[in-house]
């Protein structure tokens, strides 16, 4: 299984998360404002899972936890405080094997780019390479399209985006 979630910077909600990820045996978690401490992403580390942020950024925003049992590709290229991408194979049957760029993506309010340049490369990229593309974000971003109840300017930006580079939106 995969979730995403956006954690607030709050150390209960990663608590809570970090006993629920065991639990459900989740295997993929796409994570918005991770709690930080000491400039690091903190609480998501188990024997099980490892965290996946930019280790550059003093505050990242985003970040993934991957279980240790799935082999993956960290694309160093797209990641910043608010973009963390990784490519990993799946194998879909006996003789299949697949290639997935999974992102955690968080777009701050008050950026006025909407996507910012991170999320169009990766985008740009995936299809030059013609790999499919998962991304869970907070996006900031109202429209009806996704499930709110109103529509906003970033949500118009966003969804003209999502059209003219013929992407699918899911709740």
């Amino acid at each position: 299984p995969l979730i995403q979630i956006n954690l607030q910077h709050c150390k209960a909600s990663t608590d809570l998360l970090c006993s629920d990820l065991s639990v459900m045996q989740t295997h993929i978690a796409l994570i918005q404002e991770p709690y930080i401490c000491n400039k690091l992403v903190t609480g998501l580390h188990t024997k099980h899972n490892c965290v996946i942020a930019d280790p550059v950024s003093p505050r990242p925003r985003c970040c993934i936890v991957i279980s240790k049992s799935i082999q993956y590709v960290n694309l160093a290229g797209f990641q910043t405080a608010d973009c963390v991408a990784i490519k990993i194979s799946s194998r879909l049957h006996a003789f299949t094997t697949t290639e997935i760029v999974i992102a955690s993506i968080y777009m701050p309010y008050d950026n006025n780019t909407v996507p910012h340049d991170c999320v169009r490369n990766l985008v740009e990229f995936c299809h030059n390479h013609k790999l499919p593309l998962l991304i869970g974000c907070d996006a900031n971003a109202h429209h009806t399209c996704w499930g709110s109840s109103d529509i906003n300017r970033r949500g118009e930006a966003l969804l003209d985006f999502i059209v003219e580079h013929n992407l699918l939106v899911t709740n």
